[in-house]
């Protein structure tokens, strides 16, 4: 079988499977603790009208759009473009040299995939530590990327 090449690919024209991992934009443990933190102030606490604003912060944190950024499997990662709801970018394993975890320049942080060619392909958004995870038990030995992975050749889905 040939070497693999990463490639943008129409989202329709995926094969079906169960991802090993997924990435997405909003994470539910945050609404679900600051809900259950309502309930104890309005239950417990002389001052229940502090039970109102940590509510509406879990509501407003629900409403935030759900979208999966990336997903992992055997042997290649799909990240999918915020701006793009038609083609996403089909990575594969083989071809990442390094990985690692860099800042955004908003205060947070995105995963910075350098491949073999020298391409570094950004996942935008969270680091979620699934995805982190994912990376780290597929290649531990090529964590780590260099300070000037920045420079160059940036394939940039933000």
């Amino acid at each position: 079988m040939g070497e693999h090449r990463s490639h943008r690919v129409r989202i329709a024209n995926l094969t079906g499977g169960k991802p090993l991992v997924r990435s997405q934009t909003r994470s539910y443990t945050a609404p679900i603790v600051l809900g259950a933190a309502a309930g104890c102030i309005l239950v417990a606490g002389p001052q229940r009208y502090f039970a109102v604003p940590v509510a509406f912060l879990a509501l407003m944190m629900l409403a935030i759009p759900n979208r999966v950024l990336a997903e992992g499997y055997d042997s290649y990662i799909i990240i999918y473009d915020p701006h793009d709801k038609v083609c996403c970018t089909v990575v594969y394993i083989s071809e990442i040299a390094r990985w690692g975890v860099r800042g955004d320049g908003q205060g947070g942080r995105c995963i910075c995939l350098i491949l073999k060619d020298d391409e570094t392909i950004i996942i935008p958004g969270v680091a979620s530590a699934r995805l982190l995870g994912y990376l780290a038990g597929r290649m531990p030995d090529r964590k780590g990327i260099p300070e000037d992975a920045s420079q160059g050749h940036m394939k940039g889905l933000l």
